[in-house]
C-alpha cells in the first residue's frame, strides 16, 4: 500500500502499490506525487487517480499520451521520460480537464471563497486531536494556530498557545475543548471528513484503537452523542472477534454527516 499526502488539503490517499501511479488531488487539483520505476525501468502503463479514483492511464502512444475511456479523453503530454516530465503533463491535463468539467470539490470551494481566516479553532481542535493519538505531526496544529494569530493578534488563548512546547500546548486545547462552547455539528463534520481520509485502507485493529483514545480527549459533552460515541464502542466488537460490527460501527461515525 502507498500513502500520498497532499500537503494543501492536509488528504491522504491510500493505492495498492504498484510499479508506476500518479496522483492528482480530487479537491484542490494539484499533483500531489507518484511512483514509478523511473531510473530503473519503463515509466508506462502509467495509472493516473484523481485521489483514489482511477481517471485512466498514460500510454506508451505517440511518445506518451494520457488515455481515460471513462472520460473520452485522449491527449499527448509534454516532455518525456527525463525528470518524469511526461507525469507532470499529464497532471496538468488533468487539473484543467476538472476545472472544465467543474470538478471542484464543495468543501474546497467554500474554504477558498470565504473570507474568514482559512483555519479557525475548530481546525485547531481537530488537529490537536490527530496530534494527540498520534495520526499526525504537529505542522497543521502549528499552522492553524499562527493563522488565527493573524486574523485575531489579540487572541489572549492563542497567544498563550504560541509559547507553550507542542504537547502542552495540544493539552491546553483539549481543555479549552471542553470549556469553550462551539459548533458539534461543524466540528463533527471536519472530525470525520479529515478521519475518513485515514480510515481508508487504516488496518482496522490501530485505527479503533486510535479512536477509542481520541474519543477520550473529547469534551464531556460530546461523549455520549452520535456519532462521536461509536468512535469509542466500535472497539469493543474487536474483543469478540467482531471485526465486521467494528468496521460498520466506525464507517457509521465516518459517514455521519454525508447526507446532510
Amino acid at each position: 500500500m502507498s500513502k500520498f499526502y497532499c500537503k494543501t488539503c492536509d488528504r491522504f490517499y491510500n493505492l495498492k502499490s504498484g510499479p508506476n501511479y500518479l496522483v492528482v488531488c480530487p479537491f484542490c487539483k494539484e499533483y500531489v506525487g507518484s511512483e514509478s520505476d523511473y531510473g530503473f525501468g519503463p515509466i508506462v502503463p502509467c495509472t493516473v487517480t484523481i485521489g483514489e479514483e482511477t481517471f485512466g492511464e498514460i500510454l506508451p502512444v505517440d511518445g506518451y499520451t494520457l488515455v481515460s475511456e471513462k472520460y473520452h479523453v485522449r491527449e499527448w503530454t509534454k516532455g518525456g521520460y527525463k525528470a518524469l516530465e511526461c507525469y507532470k503533463s499529464a497532471a496538468q491535463i488533468v487539473k484543467e480537464w476538472m476545472t472544465e468539467h467543474k470538478q471542484e470539490h464543495k468543501w474546497f470551494m467554500e474554504r477558498n471563497e470565504s473570507s474568514r481566516s482559512r483555519y479557525t479553532y475548530i481546525d485547531l481542535y481537530v488537529f490537536a486531536l490527530l496530534y494527540g493519538v498520534g495520526l499526525q505531526d504537529d505542522e497543521l496544529y502549528k499552522e492553524a494556530l499562527d493563522e488565527i494569530l493573524i486574523a485575531d493578534p489579540e487572541d489572549e488563548d492563542a497567544i498563550e498557545l504560541k509559547y507553550r512546547t507542542t504537547k502542552n500546548a495540544v493539552l491546553h486545547t483539549f481543555r479549552l475543548m471542553e470549556e469553550r462552547d462551539f459548533d458539534k455539528t461543524e466540528f463533527g463534520k471536519r472530525l470525520m471528513g479529515v478521519l475518513a481520509e485515514y480510515f481508508k485502507g487504516s488496518e482496522l485493529e490501530v485505527f479503533a484503537d486510535s479512536m477509542y483514545k481520541l474519543w477520550g480527549f473529547l469534551p464531556y459533552r460530546f461523549s455520549d452523542e452520535k456519532p462521536f460515541h461509536y468512535l469509542f464502542s466500535a472497539g469493543d466488537h474487536l474483543s469478540y472477534g467482531n471485526r465486521g460490527e467494528c468496521y460498520d460501527e466506525l464507517a457509521t461515525a465516518i459517514h455521519f454527516y454525508d447526507q446532510e
